[in-house]
């Protein structure tokens, strides 16, 4: 129903490689568009992983190197 900024990622910790997914609604297209514009392909992307738990990921935007603090 609402517009919606879907980014897949994966990592690797200790050897062993795993999935993640980051998704945020949005009112409109437009924000939705621009947040998925700053996650470029094959760029690097700061994760968070639990240390007992490493197939549990987090993506915060303020950890992104793009982060500008404002509101998408």
């Amino acid at each position: 129903m609402y517009p919606c900024a879907e980014i897949r990622y994966d990592y690797t910790v200790n050897g062993e490689e795993y999935h993640g997914r980051y998704k945020r609604g949005f009112w409109y297209d437009e924000s939705a568009r621009n947040l998925a514009q700053n996650f470029v392909p094959n760029e690097q992307l700061s994760i968070r992983v639990r240390p007992d738990r490493p197939e549990k990921s987090y993506v915060f935007e303020e950890d992104q190197s793009w982060w500008t603090g404002v509101p998408l």
